[in-house]
C-alpha cells in the first residue's frame, strides 16, 4: 500500500459511517435552510444589480458566520478518531503490517478526512448559490451574483475547514484512545471558537489581564488584538474581509488607534499557514514516536 492506497481505503470506510453522513447532512441542511430563506422572495423583479449584489453579499456573510461556528464541529467530529480510533480498534496494527509507513497512515488519514469535510462545505455553498440564482431567475431580478465574492467565500471556508481537520487529526495522534481524543477535540473547539463567542472569555481577555493586572504594564491594544487573531475563528472572518464589500465586512480587531501591520486582513493567510503546519507537524512527530504496542 501507499499514501494513495491508505487515503482511498479510509475514504471507502468513512463513506459507510452513519455519524459522518449525519454531520454532512447537517451542513447540507444549513444550506437548504438558507436557500429556502433566499428563495422565499429576495428578488422582486425590479431590483437593480447593485442592490442584488449587496443582498447576495449580506447572505454569504450570514452563511459564513454559521460556517465559522458549525464547520469546526464537523471537522473535529470527522477527524478526532482518525488515528485514535484505529489504535482503539486494533486496525492500526493491520495498517502497519502492510507496506505502509507511519507517514502514509498519518497523511492518508489527513487527506481523506480533508476531502470529506471539503465535500460537505462545497455542498453547503452549492445549495445556497443554487437557491440564489434560482430565486433571481424566477422573480425576474437581475442575475448579479458576484463570482469573485462567491468564489472567495467558498475558498476561505474550505481553508477554514481543512485547518480544523488538521487540528483534529493532530489531536487524534496525540491521544492514545478515542475517549481522550474526544476530550481533546472538545477542548480545542472551546479554546478556538466558543471562547470567542463569550464576552470576556477569549484569549485576548486572558492576555490583557496578565499584561495589565498581573504584570502591571500599560495597556497594549495591538497586543490584545494579536492574541485574538491567533484563533482560526477570528482569522476566518478577517480573511473573508478581503472579498466582502465594505458595508458587509466583519468588525476590525482594533478600536480607534492605528493598527499594526500584523492586524491586517491579509495577515490571516499567515495565521492559517501556522495552524495548518504546526498541528500537522506536532501530530505527525507524536504519532511517529508513539509506542503502538
Amino acid at each position: 500500500m501507499s499514501l494513495v492506497a491508505v487515503t482511498r481505503k479510509d475514504l471507502t470506510g468513512a463513506r459507510r459511517s452513519k455519524s459522518l453522513w449525519a454531520v454532512l447532512l447537517l451542513l447540507g441542511g444549513i444550506g437548504a435552510l438558507f436557500g429556502y430563506l433566499v428563495f422565499a422572495g429576495s428578488g422582486d423583479g425590479t431590483a437593480d444589480p447593485a442592490r442584488v449584489r449587496s443582498t447576495v453579499a449580506g447572505l454569504f456573510r450570514g452563511v459564513a458566520f454559521l460556517v465559522a461556528a458549525v464547520v469546526p464541529i464537523v471537522a473535529l467530529t470527522v477527524g478526532y478518531q482518525a488515528i485514535a480510533g484505529e489504535r482503539d480498534s486494533g486496525g492500526m496494527a493491520f495498517l502497519l503490517s502492510l507496506p505502509n509507513s507511519r507517514g502514509d497512515v498519518f497523511f492518508g488519514k489527513l487527506v481523506s478526512r480533508a476531502v470529506l469535510v471539503t465535500a460537505g462545505v462545497l455542498l453547503l455553498f452549492l445549495l445556497v448559490t443554487t437557491a440564489v440564482v434560482g430565486d433571481l431567475l424566477l422573480t425576474g431580478s437581475p442575475l448579479a451574483v458576484p463570482a469573485e465574492l462567491v468564489g472567495g467565500v467558498v475558498a476561505g471556508s474550505v481553508l477554514y475547514a481543512v485547518t480544523f481537520v488538521a487540528l483534529a487529526v493532530a489531536v487524534s495522534s496525540v491521544f492514545a484512545s478515542r475517549r481522550r481524543a474526544v476530550g481533546g477535540a472538545i477542548g480545542a473547539y472551546f479554546v478556538t471558537v466558543v471562547s470567542y463567542l463569550l464576552p470576556g472569555v477569549g484569549v485576548a481577555s486572558v492576555v490583557r489581564a496578565i499584561h495589565t493586572d498581573l504584570l502591571g504594564f500599560a495597556a497594549a491594544p495591538n497586543l490584545y488584538a494579536l492574541a485574538d487573531f491567533t484563533s482560526p475563528f477570528v482569522a476566518y472572518r478577517k480573511l473573508l474581509n478581503l472579498v466582502l464589500p465594505a458595508d458587509t465586512q466583519f468588525a476590525p480587531l482594533h478600536a480607534d488607534h492605528d493598527p499594526a501591520w500584523f492586524l491586517s486582513d491579509e495577515f490571516a493567510l499567515v495565521v492559517f499557514a501556522a495552524w495548518l503546519v504546526v498541528p500537522t507537524v506536532v501530530g505527525y512527530v507524536r504519532f511517529r514516536r508513539a509506542d503502538l504496542g
